[in-house]
């Protein structure tokens, strides 16, 4: 097992929660015990864990590990609890991380059909070594779902020291099946999180060449589920929009190195529709303008805690979550929207990005950038946004009808600053009460209660 100082060292350079990176830590692990256990290994890995730990870098650390089982005698409590004993005995001896046994619960639900699911939850102490309480992973598992692509034998992203030298494989759904169940959950159940995914996976979507075959995997689940095939409309009108936007903050801001604002993801909401339909209007701009000899690099994905690069990394997070960064810069503070890396003929390594100033592109020496802040400020591409989560060139403008949510969704709202971190939050209402969040630096605020500003 890894040292506590090595958990610590990534979630200061992350600026995340050291609980957040633990349970990524311990998750991989786990999901080591479930490909290398003769009996489940053919559990098919889906959802946001999956797209994170096995596809590309989203950004957001996921808490659970979701499962669909073809096998329907997998989902009985003595199975599961003799299954996971085993993976945790295993584990502790190879590893080093404690688990305690008897507190893993395993509930079993009927669904009709002969159709069953169950959570699981597997409690653990890891390098962190709480002297109080114990952490907990979180299983969902299902015999009700149609796997309609081949699974993939895909290597999990372990970036800790302790990686094995042939590496940790899961069983996963194909990348196509992933976004099509999230599109499908996202209009079922309406949470933040299926709207960060399906918007995260929009603006990568260059892993994908036929938007066609989402659509048709995603029309089979839903006839699968008896239910219309979801479309922007179905969203908009979702009982639990309100909720999605309420909770933004409560389910997504532990997950992320900074929150990102609703707004900038409910606007590539319908042009992702667009997209999935074939009906997408990319604006053909012209790249941002380069000397001769210049190329573009993208940052590879962290594969250790001391490798990270704070400035690159917090530019790669804005330019994946469409923010500004703040960027300190010959002793000036400038408002950037990221649009590119570049390499420079003499091998100097450039940021591109429009400076909302000066109102025009500018390139930026990297050794001579003094400071990054992740800001909250959105931005529509003037420009294709080549800086990419999956290490190819990303995705050009696309035309949008608005930048905006829906009318009721940007009505507005009284202004509080948290007077411990001093960050400013929008409410509906005249309450000066806030909810658990993080400060400027990532770490929870002990703040609950706003100082009233302004109305806006």
């Amino acid at each position: 097992m890894i040292a506590k100082n090595e958990v610590l060292k990534m979630a200061t350079g992350l600026s995340l929660n050291p609980d957040t990176v633990e349970k990524d830590y311990i998750l991989g692990w786990i999901l080591f015990g479930i490909n290398n256990h003769p009996t489940i290994s053919s559990w098919a890995f889906k959802g946001g864990t999956s797209l994170k730990k096995c596809y590309f870098e989203t950004f957001r650390f996921s808490e659970d590990l979701d499962f669909t089982l073809t096998d329907k005698t997998h989902v009985a409590e003595d199975f599961l609890r003799e299954t996971f004993n085993h993976i945790a005995d295993q584990l502790s001896e190879e590893v080093g991380i404690e688990f305690f046994k008897d507190r893993f619960r395993f509930k079993i639900i009927e669904k009709g059909n002969d159709k069953f699911s169950a959570q699981g939850k597997i409690h653990y102490n890891g390098p962190l070594q709480r002297k109080h309480g114990v952490a907990t992973i979180k299983l969902d598992l299902t015999t009700d779902e149609l796997l309609v692509l081949k699974t993939t034998k895909n290597k999990v992203h372990h970036p800790y020291s302790d990686e094995p030298d042939k590496g940790i494989y899961a069983n996963c759904y194909a990348f196509e099946e992933v976004v099509a169940e999230k599109i499908r959950a996202l209009a079922q159940r309406a949470r933040p999180r299926d709207l960060y995914d399906v918007v995260h996976f929009f603006r990568n979507r260059d892993m994908i060449n036929d938007p066609r075959l989402v659509y048709n995997v995603l029309k089979k689940k839903c006839d699968y589920k008896e239910m219309d095939v979801p479309t922007f409309q179905t969203i908009e009108d979702h009982e639990k929009l309100r909720e999605l936007e309420e909770q933004w903050e409560n389910m997504l801001a532990h997950q992320l190195t900074h929150l990102p604002p609703m707004e900038s993801f409910w606007a590539d909401l319908a042009p992702f529709f667009d997209w999935l339909k074939g009906k997408l209007l990319e604006e053909k701009l012209v790249s941002i303008s380069t000397k001769t000899g210049e190329a573009i690099f993208n940052t590879e994905r962290i594969d250790n805690a001391y490798s990270i690069d704070s400035v690159l990394h917090r530019i790669q997070f804005a330019a994946a979550n469409r923010v500004c960064v703040k960027l300190r810069y010959n002793n000036r503070d400038r408002t950037v929207e990221p649009l590119s890396f570049r390499t420079a003929r003499n091998g100097n390594r450039l940021f591109y990005g429009f400076e909302r100033e000066a109102e025009h592109p500018k390139a930026y020496s990297i050794t001579n950038i003094q400071s990054v802040e992740i800001t909250d400020l959105p931005y529509v591409e003037k420009y294709p946004v080549e800086i990419s989560a999956t290490g190819y060139i990303s995705m050009p403008p696309v035309r949008r009808e608005s930048f905006s949510c829906r009318p009721s969704l940007s009505s507005p709202k009284y202004r509080y600053e948290c007077p411990v971190c001093e960050r400013y939050f929008y409410h509906k209402s005249h309450n000066p009460k806030l909810n658990p969040h993080k400060d400027k630096d990532g770490w929870q605020c002990s703040g609950r209660r706003g100082v009233y500003i302004d109305y806006d």
